[in-house]
């Protein structure tokens, strides 16, 4: 038995390598599922295999309008693909068991690497957008650096006549206090106007003094300022260095901001083996039969095959891509079409030709088919007739 194993591993890995070039159709709970993008826009545009989508999209799952991936596809599809050596169908056993520890740590380590890609792209666009507003940033800071210019110079107040007028003070409570011993100091000179000028005297120099320190001290703050006006002036208003200050400011995306991918195909795919997914050579059943070389021919002739049901039929044909085009033809599979009931080729007529399109019966023509399958398939189309 294990003998038998091994040579079945081999068998099946023969198969995958020869298939390297062949489009691999996955199966999953006995359904064709294509999930790659890329595959699906080269089953459309080169082979003419509509199959139909039948995901939801990922911003707007709750509608059923429009539909995304996977695109599934019919029995007849995927025979077809395999018998004209385009596709081989596959299963992937992993998918039916435990998560292997080496594909978790893997998986991990591609959520690590999408989050470091995020932030550094996030960096990346701030910064750019830094660069584009950079200057009008700096004709804001040169407008709030003129005020703040205006404000201290009219603030900072003057000395005129011994009297100090203001000194700059922005905290109002101070400002009043000021004012305060102000009037208490005219106040005071007032009532002492009739004493002698050597009690005068003292109090006059003291207030000299402190006129004369806050002057000093006026000076010392203006001298200041003006260092410190026009150091920034040189530092601040510099372009580049507004860009360096506030890409310094950039902090990282935050883990939840970040943006979660939502994979239609699991991005692990190439870690896992696929296996040939085995198709009956043989249709037991005249309809499946049928089906199919119907279909079969009616590719080789060109046509856009999609399925038929809410016509009536099994398969709509198209002249063009569907995505672009109407059908132009209901095509219905039967064994005989002397057999079909006038009751429904009346029906199935009159719904073609309200939808505007050919009602046609296909069936294998019995005595052209030989010993590999090949057949001819003859048509029959009907068009609904008015009298005038």
């Amino acid at each position: 038995m294990a003998h038998k194993s091994q040579n079945e591993k081999v068998e099946d890995s023969v198969d995958i390598q020869d298939n390297e070039n062949k489009i691999l159709i996955p199966y999953t709970h006995s359904r064709a599922q294509v999930w790659d993008p890329q595959v699906t826009d080269i089953l459309w545009k080169q082979h003419r295999i509509t199959g139909q989508l039948v995901g939801a999209l990922p911003r707007l799952p709750h509608q059923s309008a429009l539909l995304g991936l996977p695109l599934s596809l019919m029995s007849e599809e995927v025979k077809l693909l395999q018998d004209e050596g385009i596709g081989v169908p596959v299963t992937y056993m992993e998918m039916k068991e435990d998560v292997k520890e080496e594909i978790r740590v893997e998986f991990q380590r591609c959520v690590k690497r999408c989050q470091e890609e995020q932030v550094n792209e996030a960096k990346n666009h701030r910064k750019r957008e830094i660069e584009l507003m950079a200057d009008k940033i700096l004709d804001g800071k040169r407008k709030k650096f003129e005020e703040r210019k205006r404000k201290k110079e009219e603030g900072a107040g003057d000395i005129q006549g011994g009297k100090i007028i203001s000194v700059g003070i922005k905290d109002k409570k101070a400002q009043e206090n000021v004012s305060s011993e102000k009037y208490n100091q005219s106040e005071e000179i007032e009532e002492i106007e009739n004493i002698s000028s050597e009690r005068i005297t003292p109090r006059d120099n003291w207030c000299q003094e402190a006129v004369e320190s806050q002057e000093e001290e006026y000076k010392e703050m203006k001298d200041s300022t003006n260092c410190q006006e026009e150091e920034g002036e040189t530092c601040n208003l510099d372009r580049e260095k507004i860009i360096e200050e506030e890409v310094a400011k950039i902090k990282d995306l935050q883990e939840n901001m970040q943006v979660v991918e939502i994979f239609t195909q699991n991005p692990l795919i190439s870690w896992l083996k696929p296996k040939p997914h085995p198709l009956p050579t043989q249709l037991k059943y005249t309809t499946e039969r049928t089906r199919y070389a119907v279909f079969r021919d009616l590719w080789h002739r060109g046509y856009h095959m999609t399925q038929g049901l809410k016509f009536g039929g099994d398969f709509l044909a198209y002249s063009g891509d569907p995505h672009l085009y109407h059908a132009c033809f209901i095509i219905r599979c039967v064994e005989d079409p002397d057999r079909v009931s006038r009751r429904d080729l009346v029906a199935a007529v009159r719904t073609a030709a309200a939808t505007k399109k050919t009602f046609v019966l296909a069936a294998i023509d019995r005595n052209s088919v030989s010993e590999d399958n090949n057949c001819m398939v003859k048509y029959r189309s009907y068009q609904w007739a008015y009298d005038d």
